[in-house]
């Protein structure tokens, strides 16, 4: 054997080196949620029936390839009407496809892997005036089997700054900022993305950022 060499020392610096580069390869290939489109509004047809309700929605996308598992999708109401009471700040929203469900609380997780996700965010329906509804599972259910409203979930007319996001278990997640405005007439349910900018203000012998909101398309 070879003397002065310190083997014991290689054989860690090598089992470190392994360790970081499988630590390097899983975080690469870890998921990656992206919103890729949105917001849309839309009118949405039910299959095999006369109904038409009108939808913002997000498209999502696992955009590393990898099936991005359990994903939720959640939105925060951030600015509202001055003249409105909201009865929470954050909710889980539907995903499209996934039955709407009459439970009164919890997400409704699903895996994302090679084509986007439609998520729904607001929606309105023919039966409503001046108000849209945020796109919780048990305000869709209710609207669907009973034309009732829930009212955690009513957006009385004006404009709303709502930050959406997503989260998966096993990977990133990714967030976007828009503007809902809900309609006096259900078919004029609109939104688009914003832009936040932040700016340092004095308020006495305090610091603090005041943030502003703007439209992308002219931000």
């Amino acid at each position: 054997m070879i003397q002065g060499i310190d083997w014991v020392g290689i054989v860690g610096a090598v089992s470190g080196l392994s360790a970081s580069v499988a630590w390097v390869l899983r975080a690469v290939r870890r998921p990656k949620l992206k919103i890729s489109g949105g917001p849309h509004a839309q009118n949405w047809h039910f299959q095999g029936t006369a109904t038409v309700w009108r939808f913002v929605s997000l498209e999502v996308i696992s955009s590393k390839g990898n099936t991005a598992s359990r994903c939720v999708g959640r939105v925060s109401i951030l600015r509202h009407p001055a003249n409105v009471t909201i009865l929470g700040r954050e909710y889980a929203v539907h995903w499209a496809d996934v039955p709407y469900s009459g439970r009164s609380t919890g997400a409704e997780p699903v895996d994302i892997w090679g084509v986007s996700q439609r998520l729904d965010v607001a929606f309105t329906t023919p039966n409503m005036s001046g108000q849209a509804m945020l796109a919780i599972p048990v305000a869709l259910y209710s609207a669907w089997n009973y034309s009732t409203v829930i009212p955690q979930a009513v957006l009385p007319s004006g404009d709303y700054v709502l930050k959406v996001e997503v989260s998966c278990e096993n990977g990133r997640g990714d967030t976007r900022v828009i503007r809902l405005t809900s309609p006096q007439q259900w078919q004029s349910l609109a939104a688009e993305e914003m832009v936040v900018r932040s700016k340092l203000r004095r308020r006495g012998n305090r610091l603090y950022f005041e943030k502003t909101y703007l439209p992308k398309s002219g931000g």
